[in-house]
């Protein structure tokens, strides 16, 4: 019998925001996938290896993705990976791959899962706290209540339009992508705007003022504009 595949989702950063279902997948899998340079400085196995100790008893496979928007060099990578992983599942092991956040917004992961399911393995989703509802718990604030919108958009070249088209909070994802994201919020005269970096882990910072951003925003950042 082959084996099957789980997208794990451990939460934005603080061990404690595992769920159950999630940790409990961790511990029964044979084999645990996490992108990352190392296990070093692989923040979802960190994240995990927090929530349970005993996470190196089991195989780790860290995952080294190039930072391109190469799509043919991304596609190559999305391919590998799950080349490895299919060997595992034909001998009947279970994987779990670790991924930051929830499993459904923005994860490398569902490209994987895309080619595993096309050689016929199965693969499920187990979801987390997504770093924005981390974020909004750490400022103390709702995102959004009544009838009010909530768009979720990634850093990209037409942002400035999606600000505009819809009165609604939006948060930005990954703001890190797209150059001088301070300077097109204040051209764009936003007044209420957070920039909260590392959300939900120990080394979280949180700006709410535009003048106050750092020039360079860290990668795991993310932009909640209200």
């Amino acid at each position: 019998m082959n084996g099957k595949l789980y997208g794990v989702s451990v939460g934005p950063g603080d061990p404690e925001l595992i769920t159950i279902k999630a940790l409990n997948r961790i511990k029964t899998s044979d084999i645990i996938f996490a992108p990352g340079k190392s296990k070093e400085n692989s923040k979802a196995y960190n994240i995990a290896r927090k929530a349970y100790n005993d996470i190196d008893e089991k195989k780790i496979e860290i995952i080294d993705w190039p930072m391109t928007r190469d799509r043919d060099i991304l596609n190559s990578c999305y391919i590998d990976c799950a080349d490895k992983i299919c060997k595992y599942l034909r001998s009947g092991l279970d994987v779990s791959f670790l991924t930051i956040g929830d499993i459904s917004i923005y994860s490398t992961f569902i490209y994987i899962k895309n080619i595993v399911e096309e050689k016929g393995y199965e693969c499920n989703m187990i979801a987390g706290v997504p770093s924005f509802c981390a974020a909004a718990s750490s400022m103390g604030t709702e995102l959004v209540t009544k009838d009010e919108k909530l768009y979720i958009l990634p850093a990209t070249n037409d942002l400035q339009d999606d600000l505009r088209k819809v009165s609604a909070c939006k948060v930005i994802m990954k703001p890190s992508a797209l150059g001088d994201v301070k300077k097109l919020l204040k051209d764009g005269n936003f007044k209420d705007v957070s920039l909260i970096v590392n959300a939900g882990t120990q080394d979280e910072e949180i700006y709410k003022n535009i003048s106050e951003f750092p020039d360079k925003i860290p990668y795991l950042s993310l932009i909640i504009v209200k």
